[in-house]
Parts: C-alpha cells; structure tokens; sequence
C-alpha cells in the first residue's frame, strides 16, 4: 500500500491491528484514495447519503453509491450486487457488479451533484420543464410524434391479430369439413365454439 495518507485521515497508532483488520477484507473489494471519491446528495437531496468513486482505470468514469437507513452503502444502479465497506476510515468498493450495471461519465454525475444542490431536483431526475414558448412547441412535436408511432404500433398489431384469427378460423373449418367428410354441414355456433374454447 502506498502512504496512508492517500487512504484515510483517521491516525494509525496500531499498525499490526490495522494491518490485520486489512487483511480480512475480502479480495473482491478495492481500496479507494481519498482523491478518487467524494461525498454528495441523495436523490431526494438528503446530505452525504450518496458517494461517488472514480473507476480505478479511467477516471472520467465514476459508480454512484447510496446509503439506506442501515448505514449500508449499496450500488444505485444495482442496488444489493455491490456495495462499500470502511476500515480504519479507508473506503473499500466491490469489484464486481451486477450484469448491465454501467459506469457514468464523472461530468455527468458532477451536473446532477449541481442541480440537486440547487434543489432543481425535476431536472436533475429527467424531467424537463419548458420555460419559453420555443420549448413548449419542440415538446409538443415531440408528444405528436410519440403519439402517433404509438397509434401506428396498435394498427399493426390490430392487423396481425386480424390476421391470426383468419388463420385459425380457416385452420378449424378445414378439420371441421375433414371430419364431416364432402358435402358436411357446418354449424356456425359450433365452429364459434371451438374458435374460442379449445
């Protein structure tokens, strides 16, 4: 380990406890510099409920920690799959996460640290609200837009249903006919029956 000092302000006074404690931390976690993490705002906003670590290998990439009511530090992409420990005032961090639990970009993360603390918390969760007339007209294109993909997606689908049925329907008249031989009579509330019960 490199000099203390980059680790923890706490005073090591029992270096053999301390390096024993140490030494019972699991391999699957990494020690942090102080440089390489720092404090923040949950998403509420509630004061150092959230720390932000810096990856070991690109800096301009960071994982975002949160603190529930245990004092328990658990990843806030995938919640219980990874989480922080302290020792002698060093932060330790799992190595591992869960599957599809990415990195974000330290600016990014730095941008909505501002907007909380400002207490703009709408936008610092996605919600964007117009403030000029120019906005609210690019929003509402964009609300037509949506809309009108979404009625294009139930027309399709409408029309493969549509299709299915015929299918189905013509499927049970062939087997209604085959089983009543040539010139079989076929019952509408028959076929109405096994179209939707069997």
């Amino acid at each position: 380990m490199e000099s203390l000092k980059e680790y923890t302000k706490e005073e090591i006074n029992n270096l053999e406890a301390f390096k024993s404690e140490i030494e019972k931390v699991p391999k699957t976690f990494r020690l942090i510099k102080l440089s390489d993490y720092e404090y923040g705002l949950s998403s509420n906003g509630k004061k150092d409920h959230r720390i932000i670590v810096k990856e070991e290998r690109d800096k301009s990439k960071v994982r975002e920690y949160s603190k529930n009511g245990k004092n328990y530090w658990y990843c806030s992409k995938c919640k219980s799959s990874a989480f922080l420990k302290f020792k002698y005032g060093i932060l330790f961090a799992a190595i591992q996460h869960g599957n599809g639990c990415e990195t974000k970009e330290y600016s990014f993360a730095k941008k909505i640290q501002s907007l909380l603390k400002q207490g703009k918390f709408n936008e610092a969760h996605g919600d964007v609200t117009p403030t000029n007339f120019e906005d609210m007209f690019i929003i509402f294109g964009f609300i037509i837009i949506g809309l009108s993909l979404v009625s294009m997606c139930i027309n399709v689908v409408q029309l493969k249903l549509k299709n299915l049925f015929e299918e189905l329907l013509m499927t049970i008249l062939e087997e209604y006919g085959a089983s009543q031989g040539e010139g079989g009579i076929i019952d509408a509330e028959e076929i109405r029956e096994k179209s939707w019960f069997n």
